[in-house]
């Protein structure tokens, strides 16, 4: 009996051992990882980027059209002004943007700005939005230059509008996004500072359901002297179900 009890605690150890072993393992992981951090970093940028293309409609618009856009994008919000410095006050946050007397339909006209918890030595430092006009049209672009100089960005943007069955209107914007990017971050899978982004193809943004969907990134990390990169594509499923095919040492995975 003493000998049987040995030979099935010996079983159910090596059981437990090969299960360890047995775990999943997916090498394109740390890819994906370093894509998701890319990305909520860049849906955070787009969130401050729209609500300030929203407040140039309220910044350029007559006194007549102010209430309707207020009500219309900034109904939870206070806004005053301080000169040329205007505050939009919601309940948890206070964006503060420089606007230098001068709006940003102008071409050539750039807008500083900052939350009131987050401070900067220097202006040069906060991030910004420059306006100018595309080559030979007159559609305007923006370029945004991440805080500290980390990258510069640039915006294509549509105002769009949709009627609601229930009488209602929505509204939002989409936009081209494309440039070069550093993010801090800090994550266990890679343990590095900045997260490094090119997008290598224009991504495409829907503010209202803040998404990206098409275009490219290319993603660099180090974790000491090794060099770690990954490629994200967004693409469209058959089903209208967007993934994110990932390319991480040469081996490809989609991740939806």
């Amino acid at each position: 009996m003493r000998r049987l009890i040995m030979i099935l605690a010996a079983a159910v150890a090596l059981t437990g051992c090969k299960i360890e072993e047995a775990e999943s393992y997916e090498p394109t992981r740390r890819g994906y990882f370093m894509f998701r951090d890319a990305e909520e970093e860049l849906v955070g940028i787009m969130d401050d980027v729209i609500r300030v293309f929203f407040f140039d409609l309220y910044y350029s618009a007559t006194e007549e059209e102010k209430e309707n856009i207020h009500n219309r994008y900034f109904y939870t919000s206070r806004i005053y002004s301080k000169g040329d410095e205007w505050h939009i006050v919601d309940i948890n946050r206070e964006m503060i943007i420089c606007t230098g007397g001068k709006s940003l339909h102008e071409e050539g006209t750039t807008w500083r700005y900052r939350y009131a918890d987050t401070h900067y030595s220097n202006e040069s430092d906060m991030p910004s939005l420059t306006s100018r006009a595309k080559d030979g049209t007159e559609e305007m672009l923006y370029d945004f230059a991440l805080p500290y100089g980390r990258g510069l960005l640039e915006f294509a943007p549509r105002h769009m509008s949709q009627n609601l069955s229930d009488g209602t209107v929505r509204y939002w914007v989409e936009t081209t996004v494309s440039g070069i990017g550093e993010f801090v971050c800090e994550h266990r899978y890679y343990r590095e500072d900045t997260l490094s982004c090119e997008i290598t193809e224009p991504l495409s943004y829907n503010s209202w359901h803040r998404s990206f969907r098409d275009g490219i990134m290319k993603l660099t990390a180090y974790v000491g002297e090794e060099k770690r990169e990954a490629e994200a594509k967004y693409i469209m499923q058959n089903n209208n179900r967007m993934a994110v095919l990932i390319k991480y040492n040469g081996l490809f995975q989609t991740y939806y």
